[in-house]
């Protein structure tokens, strides 16, 4: 019965990136495993019938006399018949049917979010370069990707996008403080960390330090909309709260926009290439004779767009709502998103700039 419905089910051709990735680990026969298999066949004294559910979504079932010696070449013949006819790709593009759940998901998370939560719809960003958010989750694989999980398209997780505006935000004012003599020699990232703990109430005596201080500077303007330091402080606060206490502003997933999948590939295969392995895994020196281990995985193209929201906790924080937003756009830009990005991923602009 279970394989009746799998084979309906493969013959449908529908395809879910997101179980894919996670209920459907590739399982490789070895020469040595088909040898232990021959084995046990021919001591068991009886027929064996072996089923392969390969990746063009066919079934392959053969039976074979297990007196016969030759049964592992069979399997390994039959299987690379069959591979050969597999075309392989280094990007996946969603069928219109396939997509189709997901634009009816789409359509309403727009009207649910214009008419319920915010009046104001969703900016659109358009990824610069590739992106890929989700790189280290826990995995059948060495790598992974974030897909919604019911409609198998990437998005981004507004935890993220709240993190990277955060981060900015610390960025700005760390390198403002610099500007000062009392914190000029002190290590632009060590600064950093020290407004990090403030602002998230881990250090409240730096906190204070800084909402006191007199220093003004007109770039400040530009996203905080405020010029006095101690202002844009209190702003951040407000924004995205503290270890104790919840931020005023809601940042939501970033989704991709149906229209933009139709005319995109949804993932696009990468590759990086650690040419020292046992030395990244403390185990030797650095050294050529060490083989490369190419490590594959998943990106979301360039070129694809992405609906960014954030939205006020409450009708008196909606003034909050454009600096959020504003830290979101430039860092979005300058910072990335996601993994790798010091190498340049997980760059977004927002349309029409």
């Amino acid at each position: 019965m279970l394989r009746e419905v799998l084979r309906e089910a493969v013959k449908a051709r529908s395809l879910n990136l997101s179980l894919y990735l996670n209920k459907y680990p590739p399982y490789i026969l070895f020469p040595e495993v088909l040898t232990r298999f021959n084995d046990v066949v021919m001591s068991s004294g009886g027929l064996r019938r072996l089923s392969i559910f390969l990746l063009d979504k066919e079934f392959l079932e053969v039976e074979r006399d297990p007196g016969r010696q030759d049964v592992v070449k069979f399997f390994e013949n039959a299987i690379q018949g069959k591979l050969k006819d597999i075309q392989l790709s280094y990007s996946v593009k969603l069928s219109k049917d396939e997509l189709a759940p997901y634009e009816k998901f789409f359509d309403k998370w727009v009207e649910l979010l214009c008419n319920r939560i915010s009046p104001k719809t969703p900016e659109i960003f358009e990824t610069e370069s590739r992106l890929v958010v989700g790189l280290g989750d826990e995995s059948i694989y060495e790598t992974s990707i974030r897909l919604l999980r019911n409609y198998g398209v990437p998005y981004i997780p507004g935890s993220a996008l709240k993190g990277v505006s955060r981060l900015w935000s610390i960025y700005i004012l760390a390198d403002l403080l610099k500007k000062e003599e009392v914190y000029s020699n002190v290590d632009f990232y060590t600064l950093a960390e020290k407004v990090q703990r403030a602002l998230d109430g881990r250090d409240e005596e730096f906190y204070k330090k800084l909402v006191s201080t007199n220093l003004e500077d007109e770039s400040l303007s530009n996203v905080f909309r405020v010029s006095k330091l101690s202002e844009a402080v209190k702003l951040v606060r407000e924004i995205f709260g503290t270890t104790e206490t919840q931020g005023s502003v809601v940042f939501f997933d970033a989704l991709p926009l149906p229209e933009s999948l139709k005319e995109k590939p949804a993932l696009e295969l990468d590759i990086m290439n650690p040419h020292y392995p046992n030395y990244y895994q403390g185990n030797e020196p650095p050294g050529d004779w060490q083989d490369p281990r190419p490590l594959f995985f998943l990106t979301v193209p360039r070129g694809v767009r992405f609906a960014v929201a954030v939205a006020p906790r409450d009708e008196s924080t909606e003034n909050l709502v454009k600096v959020a937003f504003g830290l979101l756009t430039q860092a979005l830009q300058g910072l990335g998103v996601g993994a790798k990005t010091s190498l340049g991923y997980g760059r977004l602009k927002l349309e029409g700039v």
